[in-house]
């Protein structure tokens, strides 16, 4: 009989070290297989579909996404585009400089000669060479939002950054 002070016997193992190995055996072989792979490359989705591969007009083998649209400002600018860049432009340069005069009656006389029909000629040898040299949209629309800036090479990195985009 065992005493309250006594420790148990342990149970005797009668496999041991070979129930442990017997165990793992066929995880490790699990593991073998598995990574070792299949037959090498997927099957010909056209012996399992036949002539069936095609969903709406698109082939469903390729993994293919559809094309982006194009950008509507990757293309020569237009007349309205141009016309609204270099009017911009004649209204900067004018408030530019209605900035710097001290008179006021002088600078409103500068801002309003932006209007004049000197300017508007101006707008419109400037259109026609736009529209000769292919001016992209993107970059005429870039001249249409400058900003006038008091600060004149502030106003020359606007017109270099709207250069980049020809």
């Amino acid at each position: 009989m065992l005493s309250p002070s006594s420790e148990p016997i342990p149970a005797p193992r009668f496999l041991g070290v070979r129930s442990y190995a017997a165990r793992c055996v066929p995880l490790l072989a699990a593991g073998l297989v598995s990574a070792c792979g299949g037959p090498g490359q997927a099957e010909d989705p056209r012996d399992i579909l036949g002539s069936d591969l095609y969903y709406e007009g698109e082939d469903g083998t390729q993994g293919t996404k559809p094309a982006a649209p194009p950008d509507p400002l990757d293309r020569v600018a237009t007349d309205t585009e141009c016309r609204k860049a270099f009017a911009h432009i004649q209204e900067v340069g004018a408030e530019i400089a209605a900035r710097a005069e001290t008179d006021p009656a002088k600078a409103k006389q500068i801002r309003d000669g932006a209007h004049s029909s000197e300017a508007k000629a101006a707008v419109e040898r400037d259109v026609k060479r736009c529209l000769a040299e292919g001016v992209s949209a993107r970059e005429a629309l870039c001249y249409a939002k400058l900003r006038a800036t008091a600060n004149e090479e502030e106003l020359e990195r606007q017109f270099q950054r709207c250069g980049e985009y020809q």
